[in-house]
Protein backbone atom coordinates (compact mmCIF):
# COMPACT_ATOMS: atom_id res chain seq x y z
CA UNK A 1 0.00 0.00 0.00
CA UNK A 2 1.36 3.42 -0.63
CA UNK A 3 1.55 5.88 2.00
CA UNK A 4 -1.21 7.73 1.37
CA UNK A 5 -3.45 4.84 1.10
CA UNK A 6 -2.22 3.70 4.27
CA UNK A 7 -3.46 7.43 6.01
CA UNK A 8 -6.54 7.67 4.36
CA UNK A 9 -7.23 4.08 5.43
CA UNK A 10 -6.02 4.73 9.29
CA UNK A 11 -8.14 8.02 9.13
CA UNK A 12 -10.94 5.47 8.07
CA UNK A 13 -10.83 3.36 11.62
CA UNK A 14 -10.41 6.73 13.65
CA UNK A 15 -13.80 7.76 11.79
CA UNK A 16 -15.62 4.60 12.15
CA UNK A 17 -13.66 4.62 16.68
CA UNK A 18 -15.47 8.30 16.65
CA UNK A 19 -18.78 6.90 15.11
CA UNK A 20 -19.48 4.08 17.09
CA UNK A 21 -17.82 5.89 20.40
CA UNK A 22 -20.95 8.56 19.62
CA UNK A 23 -23.65 6.13 18.47
CA UNK A 24 -22.96 2.53 20.02
CA UNK A 25 -24.88 -0.24 18.42
CA UNK A 26 -26.29 -3.85 20.05
CA UNK A 27 -25.04 -6.13 17.02
CA UNK A 28 -26.26 -9.14 18.66
CA UNK A 29 -26.61 -9.75 22.84
CA UNK A 30 -22.95 -10.67 23.73
CA UNK A 31 -21.20 -7.69 21.55
CA UNK A 32 -21.38 -3.95 21.31
CA UNK A 33 -20.28 -2.17 18.38
CA UNK A 34 -19.11 0.72 21.08
CA UNK A 35 -15.69 2.37 22.22
CA UNK A 36 -14.91 -0.51 24.32
CA UNK A 37 -14.70 -2.76 21.35
CA UNK A 38 -14.44 -0.89 17.74
CA UNK A 39 -11.51 0.59 18.91
CA UNK A 40 -9.63 -2.75 19.33
CA UNK A 41 -11.61 -4.00 15.85
CA UNK A 42 -10.27 -1.44 14.52
CA UNK A 43 -6.66 -2.05 15.53
CA UNK A 44 -6.99 -5.87 14.84
CA UNK A 45 -8.26 -4.61 11.61
CA UNK A 46 -5.10 -2.21 10.62
CA UNK A 47 -2.93 -4.90 11.98
CA UNK A 48 -4.68 -7.74 9.32
CA UNK A 49 -4.50 -5.48 6.57
CA UNK A 50 -1.12 -4.92 7.17
CA UNK A 51 -1.08 -0.76 7.53
CA UNK A 52 0.14 -1.06 11.14
CA UNK A 53 3.08 -3.33 12.18
CA UNK A 54 2.76 -5.27 15.38
CA UNK A 55 6.09 -3.78 16.38
CA UNK A 56 4.11 -0.19 16.12
CA UNK A 57 1.76 -1.52 18.19
CA UNK A 58 3.92 -2.99 20.93
CA UNK A 59 5.94 -0.21 20.98
CA UNK A 60 2.67 2.16 21.75
CA UNK A 61 2.12 -0.60 24.81
CA UNK A 62 5.48 -1.22 26.13
CA UNK A 63 7.07 3.21 25.07
CA UNK A 64 10.44 3.61 24.82
CA UNK A 65 13.58 4.79 27.21
CA UNK A 66 12.05 7.81 27.46
CA UNK A 67 8.12 7.42 27.07
CA UNK A 68 6.24 4.57 28.86
CA UNK A 69 2.61 4.75 28.48
CA UNK A 70 1.48 1.28 30.58
CA UNK A 71 2.62 3.14 33.56
CA UNK A 72 -0.61 5.31 32.71
CA UNK A 73 -2.81 2.14 32.37
CA UNK A 74 -1.57 1.53 36.02
CA UNK A 75 -2.31 4.51 37.54
CA UNK A 76 -5.89 4.46 35.92
CA UNK A 77 -6.48 1.24 37.25
CA UNK A 78 -5.24 1.96 40.81
CA UNK A 79 -7.64 4.40 40.42
CA UNK A 80 -10.32 2.62 39.55
CA UNK A 81 -9.59 0.04 42.25
CA UNK A 82 -9.75 3.36 44.58
CA UNK A 83 -12.90 4.91 43.40
CA UNK A 84 -14.65 1.03 43.94
CA UNK A 85 -13.26 0.59 47.13
CA UNK A 86 -14.68 4.32 48.14
CA UNK A 87 -17.47 3.38 46.57
CA UNK A 88 -18.38 -0.02 48.78
CA UNK A 89 -18.00 2.21 52.16
CA UNK A 90 -21.00 4.78 51.25
CA UNK A 91 -18.52 7.63 51.36
CA UNK A 92 -20.09 8.53 48.25
CA UNK A 93 -23.69 8.64 49.12
CA UNK A 94 -22.58 10.27 52.41
CA UNK A 95 -20.70 13.13 50.59
CA UNK A 96 -23.74 14.02 47.99
CA UNK A 97 -25.99 14.02 51.44
CA UNK A 98 -23.97 16.79 52.88
CA UNK A 99 -23.38 18.53 50.01
CA UNK A 100 -26.84 18.79 49.41
CA UNK A 101 -27.87 19.18 53.03
CA UNK A 102 -25.32 22.53 52.99
CA UNK A 103 -26.22 23.71 50.02
CA UNK A 104 -30.32 23.64 50.57
CA UNK A 105 -32.31 24.41 47.95
CA UNK A 106 -30.05 26.94 46.58
CA UNK A 107 -28.62 25.37 43.33
CA UNK A 108 -26.28 27.89 42.54
CA UNK A 109 -24.68 27.27 45.97
CA UNK A 110 -25.08 23.45 45.28
CA UNK A 111 -23.06 24.15 41.76
CA UNK A 112 -20.48 26.21 43.73
CA UNK A 113 -19.66 23.54 46.10
CA UNK A 114 -19.34 20.81 43.58
CA UNK A 115 -16.81 23.12 41.62
CA UNK A 116 -14.96 24.36 45.22
CA UNK A 117 -14.71 20.86 45.97
CA UNK A 118 -13.44 19.54 42.51
CA UNK A 119 -10.92 22.83 42.53
CA UNK A 120 -9.57 22.01 46.03
CA UNK A 121 -9.11 17.69 45.26
CA UNK A 122 -7.63 18.35 41.85
CA UNK A 123 -4.75 20.75 43.11
CA UNK A 124 -3.50 17.95 45.75
CA UNK A 125 -4.37 14.96 43.50
CA UNK A 126 -5.04 14.34 39.56
CA UNK A 127 -8.08 15.15 37.45
CA UNK A 128 -8.76 11.31 36.85
CA UNK A 129 -9.08 11.11 40.69
CA UNK A 130 -11.69 13.95 40.85
CA UNK A 131 -13.63 12.98 37.94
CA UNK A 132 -14.06 9.03 39.06
CA UNK A 133 -14.18 10.35 42.95
CA UNK A 134 -16.72 12.96 42.27
CA UNK A 135 -19.10 11.75 39.66
CA UNK A 136 -20.53 8.99 41.94
CA UNK A 137 -21.23 11.63 44.35
CA UNK A 138 -22.76 14.05 41.80
CA UNK A 139 -24.94 11.51 40.25
CA UNK A 140 -25.77 10.30 43.96
CA UNK A 141 -27.52 13.98 44.47
CA UNK A 142 -31.30 13.39 44.40
CA UNK A 143 -31.86 16.49 41.65
CA UNK A 144 -31.36 14.46 38.18
CA UNK A 145 -31.58 17.61 36.53
CA UNK A 146 -28.57 19.19 38.48
CA UNK A 147 -26.96 16.13 36.88
CA UNK A 148 -25.28 17.46 34.03
CA UNK A 149 -24.30 20.99 34.71
CA UNK A 150 -22.73 19.36 38.19
CA UNK A 151 -20.65 17.11 36.17
CA UNK A 152 -19.86 20.08 33.46
CA UNK A 153 -18.79 21.87 36.52
CA UNK A 154 -16.84 19.40 38.22
CA UNK A 155 -15.17 18.58 34.24
CA UNK A 156 -13.68 22.03 34.20
CA UNK A 157 -12.68 22.72 37.25
CA UNK A 158 -10.40 19.15 37.34
CA UNK A 159 -9.06 19.59 33.71
CA UNK A 160 -8.73 23.62 34.25
CA UNK A 161 -6.94 22.91 37.66
CA UNK A 162 -4.95 20.02 36.45
CA UNK A 163 -2.51 22.02 34.83
CA UNK A 164 -1.13 23.58 38.00
CA UNK A 165 1.22 20.25 38.88
CA UNK A 166 2.39 18.40 36.51
CA UNK A 167 1.51 15.27 38.53
CA UNK A 168 -1.84 16.18 38.15
CA UNK A 169 -2.68 15.19 35.05
CA UNK A 170 -1.34 11.37 33.34
CA UNK A 171 -0.87 13.78 29.77
CA UNK A 172 1.45 15.97 32.00
CA UNK A 173 2.93 12.70 33.49
CA UNK A 174 3.66 11.42 29.84
CA UNK A 175 4.96 14.52 28.52
CA UNK A 176 7.04 15.30 31.31
CA UNK A 177 8.23 11.92 31.20
CA UNK A 178 9.40 12.29 27.43
CA UNK A 179 11.51 15.52 28.67
CA UNK A 180 13.15 13.77 31.60
CA UNK A 181 11.55 15.99 33.88
CA UNK A 182 11.25 14.17 37.09
CA UNK A 183 8.90 14.60 40.37
CA UNK A 184 11.43 15.40 42.43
Amino acid sequence: MTPELNQLTCLFFLLVSVYFTVNPKRINPWLSMSMSTVPILCVLSLLAIGVTPVEVIIKGITGTSTLKPYTIVILFISLSYICISLDTTGIFKHTAQQITKRAGANPKRLFTYVFMLSSALTVFTSNDIVIMTLTPIICSIKVPELHKPLLIAQFMAANTLSTIFYFSNPTNIIVSQAFKIDFV
